[in-house]
């Protein structure tokens, strides 16, 4: 059956994918909906617990959601930059007033009391990629004072010294 916005044979082709996933034992079920111009599609496979125990997978089987919020947030936060209620470069200190007037370390190896005001306000950019100086060390601090302290030229760094390859901040 071919539907106005939905090609059948690509709806069959996600349901074999997903079952198959099912069938080789890695997950116990799923469902999922697709809403595309005023129609909606439904799909489920499996059941609810792995090896075909528990009850099947249906549209309103209950799940506990646990680290899959922050990609549907990312989608529905994007949805609504699509439709001009937000934006991804504004500020954001209306919708998260705890956010606004942030305080930043002044030196990321200085101590928590040493801080100035942020360069600027949260976007939802920043949110989005995780970059709004939530505090968390990727790096360790060691790791960029070796960095700065390494006597080779910047166009003869890159890669050729363990001190100063890239880093992943």
């Amino acid at each position: 059956m071919q539907t106005a916005s939905f090609n059948q044979a690509a709806l069959d082709a996600l349901h074999r994918s997903i079952s198959a996933h099912v069938d080789a034992g890695e997950i116990a079920g799923a469902t999922w909906l697709i809403h595309h111009a005023e129609e909606t599609h439904v799909g489920s496979t499996g059941t609810f617990g792995m090896n075909g125990a528990g009850s099947p997978m249906e549209r309103d089987t209950i799940y506990r959601v646990a680290s899959i919020t922050k990609p549907v947030t990312a989608a529905l936060a994007m949805m609504l930059v699509e439709d001009g209620v937000l934006t991804l470069d504004g500020p954001i200190d209306d919708l998260l007033p705890e956010l606004a007037n942030r305080q930043v370390l002044k030196r990321i190896d200085g101590p928590l009391d040493e801080t100035v005001p942020a360069n600027g306000p949260v976007t939802l950019r920043h949110l989005l990629t995780m970059t709004f100086g939530l505090g968390a060390i990727m790096v360790f601090p060691e790791a960029i004072r070796s960095r700065r302290q390494c006597a080779r030229p910047a166009s003869r760094r890159a890669g050729s010294c363990r001190k100063c390859r890239p880093m992943p901040i």
